[in-house]
């Protein structure tokens, strides 16, 4: 699965830890104003939030939330299609076991 798109965006370079819950289970975003300004300024926006709503159930994508996302999915009729998640410099399938 390859995101071109990904390598013009806004929060390449940025630290990730911000971009994500301290724990994984919670779903705060510390400093989400900050995000959402990256995120409005980015040019891949709209790929990055359909990928997300797709496919990411943690982390500020998109300038969205997981609550955010979570409701845009209940409203279009939506479910979670293989999750993925960076690690090390790569994409990784979610485990489901």
């Amino acid at each position: 699965m390859i995101m071109e798109w990904a390598e013009r965006a806004n929060c390449i370079g940025t630290d990730t830890n911000g971009w994500y819950s301290p724990d994984q289970g919670s779903k705060q975003i510390p400093d989400k104003g900050e995000l959402k300004r990256i995120c409005d300024r980015c040019e891949v926006i709209d790929q990055c939030l359909e990928w997300a709503v797709k496919h990411e159930t943690h982390g500020f994508w998109a300038g969205t939330t997981p609550d955010d996302r979570q409701r845009m999915r209940h409203t279009r009729g939506l479910w979670v299609d293989d999750p993925m998640y960076w690690d090390k410099g790569r994409w990784a399938k979610v485990g489901r076991g």
